[in-house]
């Protein structure tokens, strides 16, 4: 017989995450549970625009010379995609976006370079 085991975490990427872990025991989805949320945190840790202590935030202000292994992964990984899309992907893609919504708030387009990262 199994144990569904459903728990609700407040602040983790931004939002409520909702888990369901069906296990063969309460403990074992408990212990399931406490892993996932570790890892989402430690994710959180390396890989969020929100929060300035993040390694990526670190090695975006030039904190950091020599990012951790996953982070030099997903930039590789970006810059790769960048070059195979021919710039259709753009990891800086959101200060681009950014910009331009600011723009139509105050009903101008950016002008000039003014819309470049």
């Amino acid at each position: 017989m199994s144990v569904v085991h459903d728990a609700a975490h407040h602040g983790l990427l931004g939002t409520v995450i909702l888990i369901r872990v069906t296990a063969a025991s309460a403990e074992l989805a408990e212990t399931a549970e406490r892993v996932m949320v570790h890892e989402i945190d430690r994710l959180q840790r390396v890989f969020s625009i929100y929060d300035p202590s993040s390694e990526l935030n670190r090695w975006r202000r030039g904190e950091l010379d020599d990012p951790g292994g996953e982070l030099t992964a997903v930039l590789a990984a970006a810059s790769s995609w960048f070059e195979a899309s021919q710039g259709t992907f753009h990891p800086a893609s959101r200060v681009l976006t950014d910009r331009w919504r600011a723009a139509e708030a105050a009903g101008a387009e950016p002008n000039g370079r003014s819309w470049l990262p």
